[in-house]
């Protein structure tokens, strides 16, 4: 996930983009909602349905605000979020998301949700044979805005 200086957070899509931008999605921006950073910021999600017409309207947005932020890839023949390189200010890690949260665990500084990941992460290490290297977490739980209903990505 990484962030661009409007505040805007984006999700990171796969691990194969366009030269110099990365192909994601807006996930979060700037406004009221329960989600709440340590310096008081709320967010809300950009997301609410995750409908074609909803994509079709947050890209027009995008496309108003931040026109360079969208791309048309020729790979897949159609315009795409893929803000360059250089709009990137903050990027948060997966797999340093989830450090960061067995440590709190271990610590005993962490939330309910913070628990079942870390729960959840176990289970599957002893049941599907994974190593704890091969995890990581996203959305509200990796950028530490989470709230007593987020889920666990």
């Amino acid at each position: 996930m990484f962030a661009t200086e409007e505040g805007w957070i984006f999700s990171v899509l796969g691990d194969v983009h366009p030269p110099k931008r990365i192909w994601s999605y807006l996930k979060y921006v700037p406004g009221p909602g329960p989600w709440r950073a340590a310096d008081g910021r709320t967010y809300s999600r950009a997301f609410t349905t995750y409908t074609v017409r909803e994509l079709l309207a947050i890209m027009d947005e995008v496309r108003a605000k931040r026109p360079e932020y969208l791309y048309y890839d020729p790979t897949v023949g159609n315009e795409v979020m893929a803000p360059p390189l250089e709009a990137v200010v903050e990027y948060w890690s997966a797999s340093e998301g989830l450090k960061r949260i067995a440590e709190r665990v271990e610590e005993g500084r962490a939330s309910r949700l913070e628990l079942e990941a870390i729960g959840l992460v176990r289970w599957l290490e002893e049941h599907a044979g994974l190593k704890r290297n091969d995890f990581g977490i996203t959305g509200s739980l990796l950028l530490g805005i989470h709230h007593d209903r987020s889920d666990i990505d």
